[in-house]
């Protein structure tokens, strides 16, 4: 399986960076892993993680997000990270691993070596990481759903649906002291769906404090204070498609949130 990894990095287009398409293959392995039949993972994929893998959003997702299904106070992202280094030793890769506990779990692992054997790098100690963020309060109210997908091999994904992860986004984006390029791209990107998505109620209620009835109002007044310039920059590497960023801008994002409300 490593070196699957290697020929595609090695076999890309021109225009496709290495790096990126190798983390991903790395977190499609990952994911597979945790989502697997019978991994008693109680683990839902969320944000960037479900937005790139299931719902084909054309940013890459530098952290796999999930949170947990229910409360679990024996819940160890450590036990899991030791199953994903064994399964993936098995097919062949070196692996390195971390964890920092907290209310947000983290773990990170790395794959020395990688970069070098796929020529993404000249440096034979370089380590390729992939990090993994896991939220310990489940998202109350939020609906859950399983899609199988098709991603360098067959996912079968436990995500939250399109509704609940709006709202999750917008919490974020009116809470947040500081509003990252991706939040606003990923905001940017739900406004554009159509038919438009109406953001879960439940879940706006119970993390934004009864945003239910005045999320556009609220980010309205929120998008006033952003940084546009700053956030386009932040977010630029992680685009497929970088003629999106033109679109990144207040003006973009007031007439979408006006489109929304028709």
């Amino acid at each position: 399986m490593r070196e699957r990894a290697i020929e595609l990095v090695k076999n890309r287009p021109l225009s496709t960076d290495g790096r990126h398409l190798l983390r991903e293959h790395l977190q499609s392995r990952i994911l597979g892993v945790l989502h697997a039949r019978g991994a008693r993972a109680p683990l839902v994929s969320t944000g960037g993680t479900a937005l790139r893998f299931v719902y084909r959003q054309p940013r890459f997702c530098d952290v796999l997000d999930f949170t947990l299904e229910r409360e679990d106070s024996e819940f160890s992202l450590g036990t899991l990270i030791e199953r994903v280094k064994r399964q993936l030793e098995q097919q062949g890769y070196e692996t390195e691993a971390r964890v920092e506990e907290g209310v947000i779990v983290r773990a990170v692992l790395g794959f020395p070596g990688i970069l070098a054997a796929s020529g993404l790098s000249p440096y034979t100690d370089e380590s390729l990481t992939v990090a993994l963020e896991v939220g310990t309060r489940p998202v109350v109210g939020a609906t859950d759903d399983v899609t199988l997908v098709h991603h360098f091999g067959r996912l079968r994904l436990h995500h939250h649906d399109l509704p609940s992860l709006f709202a999750g986004k917008i919490t974020t984006v009116v809470e947040r002291s500081h509003v990252t390029g991706r939040d606003l791209y990923d905001l940017m990107w739900y406004l554009s769906w159509r038919p438009v998505i109406e953001p879960s109620r439940a879940v706006l209620d119970n993390m934004g404090g009864g945003l239910s009835d005045e999320w556009r109002h609220a980010l309205k007044e929120r998008l006033e204070a952003v940084d546009w310039d700053q956030a386009r920059k932040s977010v630029a590497p992680l685009l497929e498609r970088p003629r999106d960023l033109e679109l990144l801008d207040a003006m973009t994002l007031a007439h979408l949130l006006a489109e929304s409300a028709l």
